[in-house]
């Protein structure tokens, strides 16, 4: 399918700016003035350190200036993405020690 009215993911004064998509919750977009970034808005949208707004649209509202936009509360997730990791891989190793040391378990 394809949108007619679509002119790009992020706009400034009805014209595309440059973005491209580094992660899912990360962009590099071009300095510009405020610009709209279509995505539905949700708290937690940055451009560089400065919080972005919700437009009129419902859409993320990006201040001007420059800098990557991202969603910090991604680095929520994913830290908890790796203190699951992480504690799995130290269980695992746990039991193959035991195992080694005790020999496996027989009925």
């Amino acid at each position: 399918f394809r949108v007619r009215s679509w002119i790009g993911s992020v706009t400034a004064s009805g014209q595309p700016i440059s973005d491209r998509s580094l992660l899912r919750p990360l962009h590099r977009v071009a300095r510009s003035g405020s610009a709209l970034f279509a995505q539905p808005f949700a708290w937690g949208w940055l451009r560089g350190f400065h919080p972005a707004r919700r437009s009129a649209e419902g859409l993320v509202s990006l201040p001007a200036g420059g800098g990557l936009v991202w969603y910090w509360p991604a680095i929520v997730v994913l830290a908890g993405d790796v203190l699951l990791i992480w504690m799995i891989l130290v269980s695992f190793r746990s039991l193959r020690r035991r195992d080694r040391q005790f020999g496996p378990i027989s009925e």
